[in-house]
């Protein structure tokens, strides 16, 4: 608790000092709109290592170029909202370094989409594109970056039959587009090609709108998708990872609709525009009517304020005048003025009124005491004796069936929150000796290369989890920890390719899931991105032993790295790590975490049975490859989708064409290992 001051001088620091030079760096060049979002890529990474995510689809059907690209022009690059402004405007605008700042150049008149959406050619090395060659060819397109001087973006529509394509103008995706003519090649007919996407993270970022599906051009799912949805939760480690409260917030909710009934009784009988008990044009004629009256205006509105707020104009003048034309507003709708506020502050203290006012109030005293008290012990009693036998009453308005329902939803709230606060107090102690006692000290070959910022992949075969289930019997394990154990073979096995470096036991890494919903749902993408968790990895061949090792390892997570998860969370969702500390002290930590964590494993779930692109054509498979970032070198994606389960692995060049290893090993030893 002694930090929580030391964090909010700090974020008051930090934030007044970034407000500061964005507004320095904004009067100095209006030419540019510079960048507010602070994600931790964006500190760290620079041109040589830019943050690309890249996405691969492969799709059923014929490939219709001009077809997709008009797709892809009037659904994403074109579309607009309702006011006829562009919904997605940083797709048109370069990205360039200021100053130490990202900064998009408003002026988007060089934007040509032709530089962005582009034909493949189906050959690569003079072979046509297929599934034994597509990895080679997608890691030599990541591998190059994409063009500094045109917007960070890419399309790359890959067919996989020259015979479709025809003779055409098709263009290469690594600099300045060259025309070149394509020779038909004979092959049989194939039914399917890929679409490999390619974004800048801070797109992704800033166009809060720009969700996956908008950007891949799938059509959304209708169904909401729980943030941690129940029947996966079997599946993986970090699915569920934190147990969620459950007493606080039922305890909240039966105080909000008490809350709210209260309201609704309260404008009934005093709102004029609600109540049809009274009369709209009667004039405001007592004291207490008008406090009420003023009262449910001024709740009015600022409730409307508030939910207007954000789509109002960002200058300041318009928010203060749209204030002052709802205050206007409702204060004509409830006849609530100067006439009304002198009127009723004579009527009440009228001295006959007031003495009205006390001889109604005594005897309405004396009626109470005397007939209604012995009626309210009565029905007290019964309500008493309903609670000890049934544990319920009909009698709902008495205090004893409130406190029936209120003492144990308090009692186990207030358990729940001392829980909360016991975690809470030792989270500081958890997170030191997780983050710095109890990673292993074992050096590796990872950690002593020098790294080129390029990129290459390489793809797993597909396996069939259904079978995978039928071999692999095991009950007291769940599937994620079996796909870390051949992760972690596959990872041994890469490792002993470098002779001249010892395979350590253990190995740091660092995990985070992609939830179900986050590619096919309209909701917010970042309420699908669980936090990050720091652990060890024993590198072994998958065995019984292994397993128990992996279980005790996410048991230990489970219980000691929530403030970790929950820290990680907030940084994501609403960058609450980059907001409060210093760049520099961010920028030391990043590096010494990434030096002794250099592997990020992502589980990324979904079901893309049923799903199609917007033109019409189902999707049969898609792949997303996160980018590594400062000294990590390897991002290792377990793709969980259906019945299917996939490895993408992206790595620094500098690893290749070891790299390959990792996904044929996974998939060697999924498809091998039986216990």
């Amino acid at each position: 608790m002694q930090l929580v001051p030391i964090l909010a001088v700090s974020y008051l620091c930090v934030q007044t000092a970034n407000l500061s030079f964005l507004k320095f760096l904004s009067l100095k060049y209006p030419q540019y709109e510079f960048s507010r979002t602070k994600k931790i890529r964006t500190l760290i990474e620079t041109t040589r290592n830019p943050g690309i995510f890249s996405y691969l689809l492969k799709i059923d059907g014929i490939c219709d170029f001009e077809k997709i690209c008009e797709y892809y022009n009037t659904h994403l690059i074109d579309k607009r909202n309702k006011s006829g402004e562009l919904r997605f405007p940083k797709l048109r605008r370069k990205l360039l370094s200021c100053w130490g700042h990202y900064a998009w150049m408003k002026d988007d008149s060089e934007f040509r989409a032709e530089q962005h959406i582009i034909l493949s050619p189906s050959t690569y090395r003079r072979r046509p594109i297929n599934e034994n060659n597509i990895q080679s060819y997608v890691s030599d397109i990541i591998s190059k970056h994409i063009p500094f001087d045109i917007p960070p973006w890419q399309v790359l529509i890959i067919p996989t039959n020259p015979g479709i394509v025809g003779e055409s103008e098709i263009q290469t995706p690594a600099s300045s587009p060259q025309p070149q003519i394509v020779q038909e090649i004979p092959q049989d007919n194939v039914d399917y090609y890929y679409i490999l996407v390619r974004v800048h993270h801070l797109i992704l970022a800033e166009e809060e709108e720009l969700k996956p599906n908008d950007l891949l051009l799938i059509k959304p799912s209708s169904k909401t998708v729980e943030i941690f949805e129940p029947p996966a939760a079997t599946t993986s480690n970090l699915i569920g990872f934190l147990k969620k409260p459950k007493h606080i917030p039922n305890l909240w909710t039966h105080i909000t609709m008490s809350a709210s009934n209260r309201w609704n009784e309260f404008i009934y009988h005093y709102d004029p525009l609600e109540s049809p008990d009274v009369d709209k044009k009667q004039p405001i004629n007592c004291f207490s009517q008008l406090l009420s009256i003023l009262f449910i205006t001024t709740f009015t509105v600022c409730s409307d304020f508030i939910r207007e707020y954000n789509k109002i104009k960002n200058h300041p003048q318009y928010k203060i005048k749209f204030l002052f034309n709802l205050i206007r507003r409702e204060s004509h709708k409830r006849n609530l003025n100067r006439k009304a506020l002198t009127d009723s502050i004579l009527y009440s203290f009228n001295p006959m009124n007031i003495l009205k006012f006390l001889m109604a109030l005594f005897w309405q005293i004396i009626f109470t005491v005397i007939f209604l008290s012995p009626y309210y012990i009565y029905r007290e009693f019964l309500a008493t004796r309903d609670i000890l036998a049934i544990g319920r009453t009909k009698h709902t308005s008495t205090v004893i069936s409130v406190l029936a329902v209120y003492l144990p939803l308090i009692y186990f709230a207030v358990k729940e929150l001392l829980d909360i606060i016991s975690e809470v107090a030792k989270a500081p102690r958890f997170v030191y000796e997780e983050l710095f006692e109890s990673p292993t000290r074992e050096s590796n070959v990872l950690q002593v290369k020098s790294y080129r910022g390029r990129r290459v992949v390489s793809i797993s075969k597909p396996i069939d989890m259904e079978i995978l289930r039928n071999r692999v019997t095991i009950d007291e394990y769940i599937e994620s920890e079996f796909l870390y154990s051949c992760l972690a073979a596959a990872l041994k096995k890469f490792l002993s390719g470098y002779e001249n470096f010892e395979v350590p036991s253990m190995i740091n890494v660092t995990s985070r899931s992609f939830e179900k919903g986050y590619f096919l749902t309209k909701d917010n993408k970042y309420d699908h991105i669980s936090g990050v968790v720091f652990h060890q990895l024993p590198l072994a061949e998958p065995n019984l032993n292994q397993l128990k090792a992996i279980r005790e390892i996410t048991e230990r997570i489970r219980r000691k790295q929530i403030a970790i998860f929950l820290v990680s969370l907030g940084q994501t969702r609403n960058d609450f790590i980059t907001k409060m500390l210093p760049e520099v002290i961010l920028k030391v930590l990043i590096n010494h975490f990434s030096i002794n964590f250099p592997i990020t494993i992502t589980e990324i779930h979904g079901d893309f049975t049923n799903a199609q692109t917007v033109w019409g054509q189902s999707l049969q498979d898609l792949l997303c490859f996160r980018p590594q970032q400062s000294k990590t070198c390897l991002s290792l994606n377990i793709h969980i989708t259906g019945s299917k389960c996939r490895l993408a692995v992206m790595a620094d060049s500098q690893l290749a064409p070891n790299h390959i290893k990792i996904s044929e090993a996974w998939t060697h030893y999924m498809e091998s290992t039986t216990l």
